[in-house]
């Protein structure tokens, strides 16, 4: 769980890096649960002191997390740099067994904050397509878990999901939604699987000079393509904004660089009523997020878009992407 650390202890963590440089102020950056991630003003500069806290990321996952931000970055595409201690090494050890990275801040506009722009949904697709392409192409060389709580393929092996309904929903409606994904179960287990971001949703990618950068890969999976595009394409055209006529800009460039398959397109819209659900049933799975009552309104404003998104697709959604 994110938590605070003395002054001292931050220095000392950053100077493993940079033992020249003085740190003038410091603090905890807004969002996520499970790392601890300080936003460091220095003279020379932004960094992000990254203190991973979650027992659910070894050190086998973080380490191939680094590397791959190492070397996607090296490939071209736009990803926070990570730098090296004097000895070389991108992750300290630190007490208590917490590994630590020192990486570069991203000074830009978040992706969940810009209005609906068709040139901006247009790069995002492309450099999405890009970046894709390029963790395919080191897919064989680094580790990354077969499952995640936030992938279909999860919902499809937790068949007790099935039963759990929140009290704002009728069981009729969840019922369909589970229907419907179990009816594209067989098509989507046997499209291509590689490392995938996982996570590319709205507050994960920040415009720097009208350039996307690709942030946080701490939930990454080797899964399908198909749902990184999902997540990317769900908050900002199916959820805090409903601009489903987006969609086919995003796609449109995306294919300027890989074509989608017929099957890749008949998965897609299951895979963002996926994403939608899997936000639902947050309260039911074991990943410490604290306190739901929190993010209560949070939860059920995705029961209502899957609610709208469902009754949407049905007849609209496949015009968006043939």
């Amino acid at each position: 769980m994110k938590q605070n650390y003395d002054k001292n202890i931050i220095e000392w963590l950053f100077h493993q890096f940079f033992p020249e440089k003085e740190i003038f102020t410091y603090e905890v950056c807004d969002g996520g649960v499970e790392n601890s991630n300080f936003l460091l003003i220095t003279s020379d500069g932004k960094y992000v002191l990254k203190v991973f806290e979650s027992s659910r990321h070894d050190e086998k996952i973080i380490r191939s997390e680094v590397e791959i931000m190492v070397e996607v970055r090296n490939m071209g595409s736009c990803v926070p740099e990570i730098f090296l201690t004097q000895e070389g090494q991108s992750i300290i050890i630190w007490p208590e067994w917490k590994l630590v990275i020192l990486m570069e801040f991203i000074q830009g506009e978040k992706y969940h904050d810009i209005l609906p722009d068709s040139e901006l949904y247009c790069l995002l697709g492309k450099r999405v397509a890009e970046f894709q392409n390029n963790l395919a192409d080191i897919s064989e060389k680094y580790f990354a878990p077969e499952r995640h709580i936030f992938d279909i393929a999860y919902l499809f092996t937790h068949s007790e999901l099935h039963m759990c309904v929140p009290e704002y929903s009728k069981a009729s409606f969840l019922h369909s939604v589970w229907a419907d994904l179990n009816e594209i179960k067989d098509t989507f287990l046997k499209l291509p699987h590689q490392i995938i971001h996982n996570d590319i949703n709205s507050a994960n990618v920040i415009f720097r000079d009208h350039e996307p950068y690709f942030i946080d890969f701490s939930d990454m999976v080797r899964g399908t393509c198909i749902q990184d595009i999902a997540i990317a394409l769900t908050q900002k055209c199916f959820h805090h904004k409903w601009n489903p006529e987006w969609t086919s800009h995003f796609l449109a460039w995306f294919q300027t660089i890989r074509q989608l398959t017929d099957e890749e397109k008949i998965c897609l819209f299951w895979c963002i009523e996926a994403r939608m659900l899997n936000i639902l049933m947050i309260p039911y799975l074991d990943i410490g997020v604290g306190d739901y009552g929190e993010i209560q309104d949070y939860i059920r404003a995705y029961h209502d878009s899957l609610n709208k998104f469902h009754e949407f697709w049905k007849e609209n959604f496949m015009k968006l992407i043939f």
